[in-house]
């Protein structure tokens, strides 16, 4: 007797297997954008920058006379897109005399440790100031000299658009040229410390030809969009 063998079982079998695959891949997506696994994310702005950091801002002028000189940082925009200085991150690292230094810089970072600004009290400076980089290209304009509109984390960077940490609009006790120490890279170099006993503050560890790893990070991505390093002029 022959015995014949039946596949009338088998396409109900695969169609079972395959509704419960579908079904777990699907629960499994819900599940993702439900416990926010899956969340849109912002692209990081594609943005050619320059970052200098001058020993002297008299180097700007190509050594002519200014009223006020010292050291710089700063951040041009060359071309790409625009870059909300509220979005980025500064990080600095650097060796001087086999000591290792680090730094991050923010506007949120900034604000928090100086609510009220820089002032005549805390600083010794001779008028408030908000933030110790800014673009001097907008001063004259939106909210005035002292206004918000132009200091880091609240301005846009667009080509051409340079930030500095010059000491133009500073007016030290001591005044002059010759007086380069700098609370604005202090603040930007060393974590916020102000160090009011050094000859240069942070710039005794940032000699011309040091060389600083220059890292911008655009935060609501979490990607890099500067990653250099700078040589001190």
């Amino acid at each position: 007797m022959i015995t014949k063998k039946s596949d009338d079982a088998v396409s109900p079998v695969l169609g079972v297997m395959l509704m419960v695959v579908v079904t777990i891949v699907i629960g499994a997506v819900i599940a993702a954008f439900a416990t926010g696994m899956v969340a849109d994310t912002e692209p990081t702005p594609n943005s050619v920058l320059k970052v200098e950091i001058l020993s002297n801002s008299m180097a700007l002028d190509g050594g002519h006379s200014s009223t006020y000189s010292g050291p710089d940082f700063q951040i041009t925009h060359i071309s790409g897109d625009a870059l909300d200085t509220g979005d980025i991150e500064i990080r600095l690292s650097w060796i001087h005399d086999g000591c290792s230094h680090y730094s991050t810089y923010s506007a949120e970072k900034f604000s928090s440790q100086y609510p009220n600004g820089l002032t005549s009290a805390n600083e010794g400076v001779g008028m408030e100031r908000e933030q110790p980089m800014y673009v001097k290209s907008t001063m004259s304009g939106g909210k005035g000299a002292f206004g918000l509109d132009h200091y880091f984390g609240e301005v846009t960077l667009t080509p051409g658009l340079k930030l500095t940490a010059s000491t133009d609009m500073i007016s030290y006790s001591s005044g002059g040229p010759k007086y380069e120490k700098s609370p604005s890279m202090n603040i930007i170099f060393d974590n916020g410390k102000i160090d009011t006993e050094g000859e240069d503050g942070i710039m005794e560890h940032l000699k011309p030809g040091t060389s600083v790893d220059v890292m911008i990070v655009h935060l609501p991505s979490d990607k890099a969009i500067y990653d250099k390093k700078v040589t001190v002029q």
